[in-house]
């Protein structure tokens, strides 16, 4: 039985759009959770990189201030991190 070509650009198209669909699906579920990690906490690090450089130059006390900057960015890594442990357990 012959197919019109109408129907088969049409069966094509549809295919190459779920298979796109899918493989967006599928990137999504096993890398976007690693890279939003990894990239909190690069952001993370460059923060305090950056507090510790300002607080270097106006020569305040700065030994306090950078433990306190330091303990409370470790606590939002600890966070950011035990968030994505809870959803890999709930998921495996």
């Amino acid at each position: 039985m012959r197919h019109s070509l109408k129907i088969k650009l049409t069966l094509i198209m549809a295919s190459l759009v779920t298979a796109v669909v899918v493989l967006i699906c599928v990137l999504n579920t096993t890398m976007f959770e690693k890279f939003y990690i990894k990239s909190r906490l690069n952001d993370l690090k460059n923060a305090y990189s950056s507090l510790t450089n300002v607080l270097s130059i106006k020569n305040t006390d700065s030994d306090a201030v950078q433990d306190i900057i330091l303990m409370s960015l470790c606590l939002t890594a600890d966070g950011i991190l035990s968030t994505a442990l809870r959803r890999a357990m709930k998921m495996s």
